[in-house]
């Protein structure tokens, strides 16, 4: 099989990458989880934190370094591929992508929750939040499919508000 070259243009700015990054990392669990967490675990809720905080800091530096080191298109299958062959690139490809849809759906139900704030009837109502979640999958997939930039824009509106 020939390997083409694929060019990418430059969309995002640093600003955006670093808010992209920031978004994707903390995600809404930091706004869901901590009183769940404290129920559960008491005062080592926050040594959770702290080594949840860790391992995520050294898989983010994998994930640059591995950037800097194997700089094409692929993400973590490029990377697996290249090391373990591609069996393993394979799984790991389809074990990310799994992942992504797996943090769409709960972000988006968290997103939905967080609508109840602002439309109470909505709280006790399973159909609505579920009606909400769907719209704001369908617009941020819009979003999305125009271009990178309006959902790098969308993205940096997400993690500072």
């Amino acid at each position: 099989m020939r390997r083409t070259r694929t060019h990418f243009s430059k969309e995002l700015g640093l600003r955006d990458s670093v808010l992209l990054g920031v978004g994707f990392i903390i995600g809404s669990g930091i706004f869901l989880f901590p009183i769940l967490m404290a129920s559960m675990a008491g005062t080592y809720s926050l040594l959770s934190w702290v080594i949840g905080g860790i391992y995520t800091i050294l898989t983010g530096l994998c994930f640059a370094e591995n950037a800097a080191r194997i700089p094409r298109a692929g993400g973590l299958y490029s990377y697996a591929h290249q090391e373990l062959g591609d069996t393993i690139g394979f799984l790991a490809g389809w074990s990310f992508w799994i992942g992504y849809w797996l943090t769409i759906s709960t972000e988006t139900k968290a997103l939905s929750l967080y609508s109840s704030f602002f439309l109470p009837v909505t709280y006790f109502n399973e159909l609505s939040r579920l009606l909400i979640a769907t719209a704001i999958v369908i617009i941020l997939t819009i979003i999305n499919y125009r271009g990178v930039r309006g959902g790098g824009q969308t993205q940096d509106i997400f993690t500072i508000g």
